[in-house]
């Protein structure tokens, strides 16, 4: 399990600075949004939106400390080192890409909701009978 857990992380070293800089290539563009839209105007003023950039951001974060640590775990196993207990860091590391992985699924939920605000550009309308 231990190897597996390695070659995971071998493997996930490009893709999470990869990551880093699409998400914050969407940010960019989340903040550059114009207000044109009268629903994107009132959304980025909610806290939900704030919510959602924070997210954004944390995520960016957590995939740079992701980068940190597989190299530090690599270096680790490649030197020898704290062998017994390197177990045991392997298994939170991948608690915690399980929890990234939860944050990408949420962030690409909240993307699509953002889309599909954007496309629908109508406003309501007031009955005049009421």
């Amino acid at each position: 399990m231990e190897d597996l857990i390695l070659d995971i992380a071998k493997e996930l070293l490009a893709v999470s600075i990869g990551f880093v800089g699409l998400v914050f290539t969407s940010l960019s563009i989340l903040m550059t949004l114009k207000d044109d839209n009268w629903k994107i105007a009132k959304l980025k003023k909610s806290q939900e939106f704030k919510n959602f950039i924070a997210l954004n951001t944390n995520t960016v974060i957590g995939f740079v400390v992701l980068f940190i640590v597989s190299i530090t775990f690599l270096a680790l196993k490649k030197l020898s080192l704290f062998s017994d207990t390197l177990i045991y860091g392997l298994y939170i590391y991948l608690l915690y890409l399980i929890y990234l992985s939860f944050n990408i699924c949420l962030i690409a939920y909240r993307y699509k909701q953002i889309i599909i605000l954007m496309s629908d550009t109508t406003k309501p309308t007031l009955n005049k009978d009421s």
